[in-house]
């Protein structure tokens, strides 16, 4: 189930992407996404696409694996520690 809470801030656990930094991501990172009707899941990469507007997250929790694209509007942190 998703969560309410606020978004992580920018910390040495956190790093805050917006969508021209998708690229960075890579497969098995750690990510928090926000999304715009305010819930909030982790999970961890699986798959970016080869144009990095989109990629895909097995969430955690056995909520199974979600497609994220720049159009969702989804706020994406790559967890860095842990």
């Amino acid at each position: 189930m998703s969560t309410e809470h606020a978004s992580p801030q920018v910390t040495d656990e956190f790093q805050r992407l917006d969508e021209h930094e998708w690229h960075l991501l890579q497969p098995l990172d750690r990510v928090h996404l926000r999304r715009p009707d305010k819930t909030s899941d982790s999970g961890t990469v699986d798959q970016i696409m080869a144009e990095a507007a989109l990629f895909w997250v097995w969430l955690d929790h056995g909520k199974g694996r979600i497609l994220v694209h720049s159009d969702s509007r989804t706020s994406v942190w790559r967890v860095t520690v842990g």
